[in-house]
């Protein structure tokens, strides 16, 4: 069968090499980072890791500080584990189906706080 892949695109200015210190100067051709999933929607979800992706390559070539910006690709460590991150919540979501339960918050629950109320409704 055919498989229809969708593209999440984010448009960057790179560091400029006279500047490597700066990113806001010196003349600079945009270029631009893909994300290319099988997955349909997310693009709010998508927008942000592409921005979130832009940042950590950004300060770490202006410095090599931060969560990722010690590792040798701070860019693929972020993916890396952002993708190791999903696997566990997609097993730890199906383990919860297996159980009859699911993160619909708004049903209504069946458990009671000490007040009295139906957790559902401490939520709102």
């Amino acid at each position: 069968g055919k498989t229809r892949v969708h593209c999440h695109v984010r448009r960057y200015l790179p560091q400029h090499r006279d500047s490597l210190s700066r990113t806001d100067v010196g003349r600079r051709g945009p270029r631009a980072m893909v994300l290319v999933t099988r997955a349909t929607g997310g693009e709010r979800f998508y927008a942000s890791v592409l921005k979130t992706l832009e940042a950590i390559v950004i300060e770490s070539n202006v410095s090599k500080s931060g969560c990722f910006g010690r590792k040798k690709a701070p860019a693929r460590a972020f993916l890396h584990s952002l993708f190791n991150c999903h696997a566990k919540l997609t097993t730890q979501y199906a383990e919860l189906r297996r159980n009859g339960l699911s993160l619909n918050f708004t049903q209504i629950s069946n458990a009671v706080n000490l007040d009295g109320e139906a957790a559902a409704e401490n939520a709102k």
